[in-house]
């Protein structure tokens, strides 16, 4: 869980088994796999042409062809206990002499798989089960419900598994299991599955849950599980005073469940990106001001657009919607004609999404969701969405250049904070979590109420003292 490891063995490109090379295999957390080998397993060299010599001899000339190193390749391998070992997408970072430790060929990849032999990025598995920082959190849950089990939408399979890790006794840890996948790529696995579990547990704790360790089932639910190694796999530091940390968190493990979990999987392709940007600025430390409230303020337009595709400006149905918003198109841009040559087409282009809801509405649907379960996000909500339309405006046609002064920074605090509430409100809730139970745990929660106390230091105008 979050180690190092090392393999040894044999190793070689697919199809040329025969010219294996003896090396190492090396993996570790936030470290991208790498294979060392003894002698290299490929070439630069490309032979041009061969020229016979008046003594007999031949003279040889060869092409320096960097491309043979740069040009990613699988690597597969069997270490000293049979395993199989693959490497994906491995370009070469040293070749030539022996390096320190004797080896001549060096190369990188993007991920290791330890089981199994697979030809490339492309292949497909049917099954996964990952285990997340403070996911041990769920262990007491998941031992009163072991049977449990949540399906999606598309058939696929959910449960916790409490597995024992090696070498630690009695130790175990807690994973979560996906099967009856349709059959997807590791990347397919990261993007939908992944990802998104990363996402959802970071918004629910409001704690960073990277992946410690991931498997891949090649034909589930029966198949053998092959461990996974990249760099987006995190150290398991281990939580020693969880006891203690649990009540800070936003939710608690009793409060998310298989179905929880099941609801947010299903939305994956509707929600996109989006919450990944709002759980990594729920972690971020290191972020800038200005970052957190341009890209806040971007996901909640996006977020919208995902949520609420039938908002419309000028009517609620879609016909009459779209011929007043071709009228009122048509009509200005007629009115400008003679103004200029260019005026018609300018101004019929700016206002071919005009019978869009604008981004000020936008902002009052996202805020009328959540006020049900965070009283008080948006305090006066009229005010809020001018503040974050204005500051919006702001960075995208870059208004002012000159550096921020004071009330403008608690501007900005304003908005970094009240979206980032606001869209994980939104989301929770679309990840199936109880209105009413979100609005009792953002009561009590620290973080929460620190934000309302301050912003009615930051913009008492939007947020009045009661």
């Amino acid at each position: 869980m979050g180690e190092k490891h090392e393999f040894h063995g044999n190793f070689w490109l697919p199809g040329q088994e025969g010219d294996g090379q003896p090396g190492v295999l090396r993996t570790g957390p936030i470290l991208a796999p790498t294979i060392a080998t003894v002698e290299p397993l490929l070439s630069p060299w490309n032979e041009v042409s061969r020229t016979p010599q008046p003594d007999g001899r031949t003279m040889v000339t060869q092409d320096f062809a960097e491309e043979e190193l740069t040009t990613p390749v699988t690597v597969h391998g069997l270490d000293n206990r049979g395993r199989p070992l693959t490497l994906t997408d491995a370009t070469t970072i040293h070749w030539g002499g022996p390096d320190s430790a004797g080896y001549k060929h060096k190369l990188r990849g993007i991920q290791a798989i330890v089981g199994g032999h697979i030809g490339g990025r492309d292949h497909l598995f049917t099954g996964f089960r990952i285990c997340l920082c403070n996911m041990e959190a769920w262990q007491p849950q998941f031992r009163l419900a072991q049977t449990e089990r949540a399906y999606l939408a598309e058939g696929v399979s959910l449960a916790f598994q409490d597995l024992p890790i090696p070498g630690r006794g009695s130790d175990s840890a807690l994973w979560l299991t996906g099967q009856a996948l349709s059959p997807a790529t590791l990347r397919g696995i990261g993007t939908y599955f992944v990802r998104p579990l990363i996402s959802f547990f970071t918004l629910a704790t409001g704690r960073a849950c990277p992946p410690l360790s991931l498997q891949v089932q090649e034909d589930s639910p029966s198949g053998p599980w092959w461990d996974v190694y990249s760099a987006a796999l995190q150290v398991d530091g281990g939580n020693a005073d969880l006891h203690r940390d649990l009540p800070l968190w936003l939710l608690r493990p009793g409060d998310v469940g298989l179905r929880q979990i099941g609801t947010w999987l299903d939305k994956v392709r509707l929600l996109g990106p989006l919450p990944a940007v709002v759980a990594d600025l729920t972690a971020a430390r290191t972020l800038s001001l200005d970052t957190q409230a341009l890209l806040l303020a971007t996901v909640a337009e996006g977020l919208h657009r995902q949520l609420y595709p039938d908002d419309l400006r000028f009517h609620e149905d879609a016909e009459l919607n779209a011929s007043v918003a071709k009228r009122v198109q048509t009509t200005a841009a007629e009115a400008v004609d003679p103004i200029h040559k260019d005026a018609k087409q300018a101004v019929s282009g700016l206002l071919g999404h005009v019978g869009d809801p604008g981004y000020a509405k936008r902002l009052e649907r996202l805020a009328s969701v959540a006020e049900a379960a965070a009283p008080g996000v948006t305090g006066r909500t009229s005010r809020w969405k001018t503040l974050v339309s204005d500051v919006r405006n702001e960075y995208a046609h870059r208004i002012k250049a000159s550096f921020l002064e004071d009330g403008d920074i608690d501007k900005r605090l304003t908005v970094a904070f009240s979206l980032r509430w606001l869209l994980t409100t939104v989301l929770l809730l679309e990840g199936g979590i109880d209105a009413a139970l979100l609005q009792t745990r953002l009561t009590a929660h620290e973080q929460y109420q620190r934000f309302l106390a301050d912003a009615q230091e930051w913009c008492p105008k939007i947020y009045p003292s009661t």
